[in-house]
């Protein structure tokens, strides 16, 4: 069976403000959308930071999500394991690299980081290793 290959669609960010609030407004447009959302993080610190801003942003609706380590039922999941734990068709890859999951996915949501020069250069990893597996990539400005 030949399954699809995922858009790839890397938002431009310029400081950790655009990076938190970008975050938000896609959590919030998978939800509203109805679709379920997988977050991968690299760390339990990135898990924890991220659950905590999901709780605490003001202008977000409440959107149930939870750290998963198994699977889990939520419509929302951040995690650092490497398995769709909700069976979601979006993802919002939180790592350096790109996931081994990347395939099993509709849409992949990145964040093409400005705040260093070291979170662009691994930006630019990413959007080789998608164009080397030949994955359409679409880059949005983040409106700041």
């Amino acid at each position: 069976m030949n399954k699809k290959l995922p858009s790839v669609i890397f938002h431009d960010v310029a400081t950790s403000k655009d990076k938190c609030n970008c975050v938000c407004e896609i959590v919030s447009t998978a939800y509203e959308n109805g679709d379920r959302l997988f977050i991968a993080v690299e760390n339990e610190k990135a898990e924890i930071y991220l659950d905590t801003l999901l709780w605490s942003k003001p202008d977000v609706s409440f959107m149930p999500h939870a750290i998963a380590h198994e699977k889990s039922a939520l419509p929302i999941v951040i995690s650092t394991h490497i398995k769709n734990l909700n069976g979601a068709t979006v993802m919002l890859n939180l790592c350096s690299s790109i996931s081994p999951l990347a395939n099993e996915f509709e849409y992949i949501h990145e964040l093409e980081d400005h705040t260093s020069s070291e979170k662009k250069r691994l930006t630019e990893e990413r959007i080789h290793a998608y164009e080397n597996k030949k994955i359409v990539l679409q880059q949005i400005r983040y409106n700041r």
